[in-house]
């Protein structure tokens, strides 16, 4: 029952399991748990391999053995064929020689069993990891994860290849088996196959009538967020220059060749919604000057009208959050009562649009405050909503001169300023002038502008760009100077000289500390997300303050952002991101349990996101969208899980009319495509006709055509010695 083997037995005993680094630790915390103490168990990675001559042997003595992801990549060859193999065969043939010599000791051996924790991580069928990893040798295969697919079922393929599954073969025979749209089986041939093989528990699971696992209940929420007046300036200015870039990409190379920067792009915007400070360097390199007289003008005339941080009263937003919470938990209990068995995704509905869900008020009866809302949201329970907090000074004040004077020192702004040509005579503008409209013009140009207006009978001139007529005009460096104090930053281009040999990775980019400290005082600016978090934390920390929370963002800048504006507000909090060691993780990780004076995580989601167990906490808050919402709910899933106590919570934070919102759409329409493969709605394969099976797998084909038939493709034998098919070898295009 147990799988060991008898004794005397002349099979393999040792059980390989692959985790992420970080899991190790607690892999064998828990085996250690879980077992009798006779097991024996090597930590084989990094800082813990063997050098000897006897290698094989030494692991096969042991009955378990944790290795890494990377440790499993490393012991694969690498599939580099020489120059003077031009022909496919002498590549194969090269190939099978260069495997069977330079393989590593953890492809040599046959486990009794291999087990991959997190098994997403070979879902991308061309990685080494994933081709690694399938070129393993075992009596059992065991493949965990609580998200398989993350973003099409075609990401099924690894896991069929790495557990051996009957007929799978290549790539394209998989896609045509089970991922041909034309084909109106696929969805019940994958189901069936699936049925064989996959052991799928949810929270929703019963044994003998009772649940299998009782926690106390999760509930999550969507709440937008609204930009002010100068971030969406910012972000309208830097996504039609995006759009720009990207048409220029089109035309020039095409976008096949421009895909990685038009990611990056996508990723700019991305971070934008985030905080504006994030873009130090994309502002920088990619705004002209034209860009930033706009953004100028904009602080101007908020600065005018007035603080463009008022709308974001914190109080006004912890009043929404509660409502929408509320809302979310009486949705959920209204279900629970009729009677719906749901999964932890099916049952939290995420609220896409507060105007939407929230019933219409009649001014005359129900009088708004000064916040908009009506005296029956927030009677009886909610009551307490009027005598909130708003915290200390972090969100009260957005002043975003500063840093739009630090954007006019340097190389880069000299080099804007002679790229920058005026919008009538096209030279340089000469004593430059901004209008109304927020177009440069020189000054004599801006004055004959005028002359035409006032001879046509205006008071004002037409502007030559856009055809509208601007109401007034000013030179452009009238706010302009140094900042005290402030050095300007080395743009992206000069950060990849100083640093050629490393590779660049916009999402680890740092924000250098005078561009963090530049507001009144030192103080790091708001934004619209972290307002909203900052009223979030307050909301959980007043319901109860021994409460612990763990923010997740997909950008270490984020995280410095947020760790100084908790600084300012006198919050305690630890980080996990991967930057730090693994020590330096594991300590941050124990004094976030540990220490009740530390109550937010900040963490990143890739870092985070996976395999922990953070049931200490029991409120998340997800800055970012992800480009899937199974990761956002495997965040999630680190505090709802087995040992928590405490019911859980998840907010996640968006931005109205941004990447935001299509970010959220690309998560719809993935998760529908997921759950016609991971929820069958109630079809139950079982209930299959041996008829209709052979008509799923065979070649029947009883209403004519016969081009849909499933293709059959015999495996070869794992176990003995490895066999790669060509295209987990990686040059199937060569051949």
């Amino acid at each position: 029952m147990n799988g060991r083997r008898a004794k005397g037995e002349k099979v393999p005993k040792t059980t390989l399991l692959v985790a992420g680094q970080n899991l190790l630790t607690q892999w064998a915390k828990e085996i250690g748990v879980h077992t009798d103490g006779s097991l024996t168990i090597m930590r084989y990675s990094s800082g813990n391999r063997i050098d000897s001559n006897r290698c094989m042997e030494i692991l096969g003595n042991h009955d378990v053995i944790l290795t890494t992801y990377s440790e499993i990549m490393r012991s694969y060859p690498k599939n580099d064929p020489p120059i003077t193999c031009q022909s496919p065969e002498e590549k194969e043939e090269w190939w099978k020689t260069q495997y069977e010599t330079q393989r590593g000791v953890l492809h040599q051996m046959l486990f009794q069993r291999v087990v991959l924790d997190e098994a997403q991580s070979i879902k991308n069928h061309t990685s080494r990891t994933s081709i690694a990893c399938r070129a393993l040798m075992a009596e059992h295969k065991w493949a965990l994860s609580g998200t398989p697919i993350l973003n099409n079922v075609a990401e099924l393929y690894p896991y069929f290849k790495f557990l051996n599954v009957p007929h799978t073969g290549s790539f394209r025979i998989f896609k045509k088996n089970y991922c041909d749209p034309s084909d109106r089986d696929n969805t019940d041939r994958l189901l069936a196959r699936l049925s064989q093989f996959m052991l799928r528990r949810t929270h929703s699971d019963e044994m003998f009538g009772a649940p299998i696992l009782k926690l106390p209940r999760a509930d999550q929420a969507t709440h937008w967020c609204d930009f002010n007046s100068i971030e969406r300036n910012i972000y309208d200015i830097v996504q039609a220059r995006f759009a720009k870039n990207v048409n220029t990409l089109a035309k020039n190379q095409g976008l096949e060749k421009g895909y990685s920067n038009v990611l990056v792009m996508l990723l700019r915007l991305r971070q934008l919604t985030a905080h504006v400070l994030m873009l130090q360097y994309v502002m920088k390199d990619l705004l002209e000057r034209e860009d930033i007289e706009k953004i100028r003008e904009v602080v101007r005339e908020a600065a005018a009208k007035s603080n463009p941080g008022s709308k974001y009263t914190i109080i006004a937003i912890r009043k929404q959050l509660d409502h929408l919470a509320a809302e979310e938990k009486k949705k959920a209990a209204n279900q629970a009562a009729q009677g719906q068995n749901e999964t932890l995704a099916e049952h939290n509905i995420i609220i896409e649009d507060e105007a939407e869900e929230e019933p219409e008020e009649e001014p005359e009866e129900e009088p708004e405050d000064e916040d908009g809302f009506t005296p029956s949201q927030f009677s009886s329970a909610n009551q307490k909503t009027r005598q909130m907090q708003s915290g200390k000074n972090f969100g009260k004040k957005f002043d975003f001169k500063p840093y739009i004077n630090s954007l006019t020192v340097g190389d880069s702004w000299e080099k804007a300023k002679k790229a920058a040509t005026c919008g009538s005579c096209g030279k340089e503008p000469n004593i430059p002038h901004i209008t109304s409209c927020k177009h440069l013009y020189c000054q004599t140009c801006v004055e004959e502008l005028v002359m035409r207006g006032a001879e046509a009978g205006s008071l004002n001139g037409t502007c030559e760009q856009c055809d509208q007529v601007f109401h007034y005009s000013h030179p452009c460096d009238a706010d302009g100077g140094e900042v005290d104090g402030y050095s300007a930053p080395e743009t992206r281009s000069s950060m990849r000289n100083r640093k050629e040999k490393e590779r660049f990775r916009p999402e680890r980019e740092d924000i250098k500390e005078d561009w963090l400290s530049l507001g009144a005082g030192g103080t790091v600016l708001p934004s619209a997300k972290t307002i909203a978090i900052k009223a979030q934390v307050l909301n959980w920390t007043t319901e109860n303050p021994k409460v612990k929370i763990i923010i997740y963002t997909q950008f270490l800048p984020m995280i410095r952002i947020l760790a100084k504006a908790f600084q300012e507000e006198g919050w305690q909090s630890e980080q996990y991101h991967g930057k730090q060691s693994f020590p330096a993780r594991d300590k941050a990780i124990a004094n976030f349990a540990d220490n009740p004076q530390v109550r937010v995580l900040l963490a990143t989601l890739r870092c985070g996101g996976l395999g922990l167990n953070l049931a200490m906490a029991s409120r998340v808050i997800i800055i970012d969208p992800w480009w899937n919402n199974a990761s956002e709910q495997q965040a999630f899933c680190r505090v709802f899980r087995i040992g928590q106590t405490e019911p859980t919570f998840m907010t996640r934070f968006c931005v109205k009319d941004t990447v935001d919102q299509r970010l959220m759409d690309m998560q719809k329409r993935k998760k529908a495509e997921i759950d016609a493969v991971m929820d069958d709605n109630g079809k139950s394969t079982a209930k299959l006709s041996i008829k209709e099976l052979v008509r799923l797998f065979g070649n029947l084909d009883e209403e004519g055509g016969g081009q849909n038939n499933f293709i059959v493709v015999d495996n070869p034998d794992p176990r003995g010695s490895f066999r790669a098919d060509r295209d987990d070898e990686g040059y199937a295009a060569d051949i």
